[in-house]
């Protein structure tokens, strides 16, 4: 398949590939995957590391846009805004086959895509996003603005999962949890976490 092909496969992430735990855990896969299809892989990166990876895939083409790191949450959603605008302009006259999301934040673009596109979903969760933004303090649900994000990424989350094509779990209890808890209809995979070792040194 010729790369000006305009069908294509999407790989969005909101963790940056040049970043360890996207040599780690991203590239690997990516570029082993045996594949003869066009895939765009949109990340965001942080300014010191962007654009420091590469790809051994001709297939893969990647559009990195830069994470402006703030507290503020009124930037950060400019900063989503901005980056599903870069989706849109990069996709706007493809066919999209399928939109692989890693996290619950690059699923919600992948949802709007979909419905945009006519196209499939597979939901990589990696873990339970809502519920790792209480415990590492990023809402606070002792505040009114804190519930109601609580309550809105909750409802995002639930239309994510009951919507996509493929879930990709990292064990077999999310599995079940999601099972017990969700009326699902799609496909359950579970792929443990793994990591590259010769980006680490052991010694140190």
């Amino acid at each position: 398949m010729s790369k000006s092909n305009k069908n294509i496969n999407i790989y969005i992430t909101f963790d940056g590939l040049s970043d360890p735990l996207g040599q780690g855990q991203i590239l690997p896969y990516l570029n082993n995957l045996n594949i003869k299809e066009n895939i765009y892989i949109f990340s965001l990166e942080k300014k010191k590391l962007l654009n420091k990876f590469f790809y051994t895939n001709s297939f893969i083409t990647n559009y990195s846009m830069l994470f402006k790191q703030s507290k503020l949450k009124s930037l950060k959603l400019i900063n989503i805004i901005n980056f599903m605008l870069l989706i849109l302009k990069k996709t706007f006259y493809k066919k999209i086959k399928i939109i692989h999301c890693r996290g619950l934040y690059p699923a919600i673009l992948g949802l709007i895509l979909k419905k945009l596109k006519k196209t499939k979903l597979i939901y990589d969760m990696r873990g339970f996003g809502v519920e790792e933004k209480i415990d590492n303090k990023a809402i606070n649900l002792n505040s009114f603005l804190g519930k109601a994000l609580f309550r809105i990424l909750k409802y995002l989350e639930k239309k994510v999962i009951m919507t996509s094509d493929e879930i990709v779990v990292l064990t077999n209890r999310a599995k079940q949890y999601l099972k017990k808890n969700y009326t699902i209809k799609s496909e359950i995979t579970v792929i443990p976490c793994s990591v590259n070792y010769d980006k680490f040194d052991s010694n140190k």
